[in-house]
């Protein structure tokens, strides 16, 4: 998404990374530090002007826009059927933010990334996103793929403020199956860890028994 409006606004393939290296500032220096850093590097004025207007109507418009300035109709779709599916397991407990500005520096990022950060804390305490190059990079075939890390110590670090303590919970597993839709996988999964369990989910093995034995030997 970010490539596809900085390319719009008429920045070239060549000045693609140093223009997002100063977007990626925004959370700190806001949008005028981001023009005001860009007018002092040798880019085309008109280009300049031009990101500035899309910035601040993304930043308000949301995914609504994102048409007009060069990105596909099949990516938007798919922006927005994340948002969509994401904000319906958060079940308000949390917010999911559409942010087209964020930007995480590994160059192995084929899709969607995304960062989580917990009330005021001003950093991340996750982050990941997708990249379906990298296993194929070792094994020689594509395979796609997700993943995240987790900053523990910060996490840690505000458990321990927050007095944080581990509860003992019963543990519970709940199988699915390959046509049931996982967000509402996840939804049932919820419900059942609000009842007081702490919850496993595996899809449905074609020999339930085996499956069940390995289950018990997890405990």
């Amino acid at each position: 998404v970010l490539k596809a409006v900085i390319l719009n606004c008429g920045f070239t393939e060549e000045e693609f990374d140093g223009v997002c290296i100063i977007v990626d500032k925004m959370d700190k220096i806001g949008i005028g530090g981001i023009k005001n850093e860009m007018e002092g590097k040798d880019y085309n004025k008109t280009s300049v002007e031009k990101l500035m207007g899309a910035l601040k109507e993304i930043n308000e418009k949301g995914t609504d826009c994102l048409n007009e300035y060069g990105v596909q109709n099949n990516v938007v779709q798919d922006v927005k059927n994340v948002l969509e599916e994401s904000n319906a397991y958060a079940n308000g407990k949390y917010d999911v933010v559409f942010d087209f500005t964020l930007i995480r520096g590994m160059g192995y990022y084929t899709g969607s990334i995304f960062e989580i950060a917990y009330k005021d804390l001003g950093y991340s305490i996750a982050g990941g996103g997708r990249y379906d190059e990298m296993v194929g990079n070792f094994i020689g075939e594509k395979i796609p793929a997700i993943g995240f890390s987790i900053g523990f110590e910060r996490l840690v670090n505000q458990l321990m403020e927050e007095n944080f303590k581990v509860p003992d919970l019963e543990k519970a597993v709940l199988l699915y199956e390959p046509a049931d839709r996982y967000i509402d996988v996840l939804a049932k999964a919820e419900n059942i860890r609000e009842e007081g369990y702490t919850v496993s989910i595996f899809e449905k093995a074609k020999k339930l028994g085996k499956q069940l034995n390995q289950f018990q030997g997890y405990g």
